[in-house]
């Protein structure tokens, strides 16, 4: 959670944080706390930065929403009360937030609401999406919010192979031109058909003899082939990370940087791009990703993520 607390506090003191985050991860865990820390840091309370998501709760300016009745969803009634505190002035003249605890349980009715005001957000109110699963969020709302994935190093389990593919991919560097966009493109697929292979041998291995319908085994192994895509494709966000907190002059111990062992890389890299060009990476691999959780196959995942950048 390091690299996301400062990358959001960074946003907070230079004026540009945005009116409504995704954050994903676990709501009740690291996404409530760093909600939590985010909230107190904007009311403006800093002999308790590290409050519990409980004390925060308390502020007159801040509301929390998630999911009730049997159905466990998001009840428009419910999302109504939350929108229209945001849309009132301030108790205490600062602030006003609202966290959605589990969002991609909000009913059609909730997201459509909720749709309307992030097309017209209030002044100094921000929204803050807790989910596990981004992909069950309506894409207009997605398009409307920035991300903050809370990656976690051993989340990520690759073959060497593919590690060091990636490896070699990152250090070239981000595309600056359509030419290089297309042969990073070209270079990404080799190594998802590389990881497509892998995953079929595993799980042929696995069944052996047994019997198994064509079908169900090709979709078996496209499940498995989009679960490691996604470690793929974090090892990516884990480098757009480190190069934000290089360009940012943020903390740079071991402990933030995934690819602490790439430092001297990562600062030359971090030396000749911009930090919004940078960001826009880190918004696109997680688009990659999002796209590749569906069921756009991963060709496509990538074209149209190089294509926007």
């Amino acid at each position: 959670m390091s690299a996301a607390w400062q990358q959001l506090k960074s946003s907070v003191e230079q004026g540009r944080l945005g009116h409504a985050y995704i954050i994903t991860g676990n709501p009740y865990g690291q996404g409530s706390d760093l909600a939590a820390r985010l909230s107190q840091l904007l009311f403006e309370d800093e002999d308790n930065e590290h409050a519990s998501m409980a004390q925060v709760k308390k502020h007159p300016d801040l509301r929390c929403i998630e999911p009730q009745s049997k159905s466990r969803t998001i009840l428009v009634a419910n999302m109504d009360e939350v929108m229209t505190q945001l849309h009132q002035t301030s108790f205490r003249g600062g602030y006003k937030i609202a966290i959605i605890f589990e969002a991609d349980r909000l009913s059609e009715q909730s997201a459509n609401k909720f749709l309307k005001t992030l097309e017209e957000p209030p002044g100094k109110s921000l929204i803050l999406l807790l989910t596990q699963h981004p992909e069950r969020l309506m894409p207009t709302i997605v398009s409307r919010c920035q991300t903050i994935r809370l990656l976690e190093k051993e989340s990520i389990s690759l073959a060497p192979e593919i590690v060091s593919a990636m490896e070699e991919i990152l250090l070239h560097g981000a595309p600056r031109d359509g030419l290089s966009a297309f042969a990073m493109g070209a270079k990404l697929l080799s190594v998802f058909e590389t990881v497509y292979g892998i995953e079929q041998e595993a799980l042929e291995e696995e069944i052996g003899e047994q019997e198994i319908d064509e079908k169900v085994l090709e979709a078996r192994i496209e499940a498995k082939a989009r679960r490691a895509n996604r470690s793929v494709l974090t090892l990516m966000q884990h480098w757009f990370r480190d190069l934000y907190l290089i360009k940012s002059g943020l903390d740079l111990s071991e402990d933030n940087l995934h690819f602490s062992t790439y430092r001297l890389d990562l600062q030359r890299q971090a030396e000749s791009l911009p930090l919004l060009e940078i960001q826009k990476w880190i918004d696109e691999t997680e688009g990659m990703a999002r796209r590749n959780s569906g069921t756009i196959p991963i060709k496509m995942a990538v074209e149209a993520g190089l294509h926007s950048c």
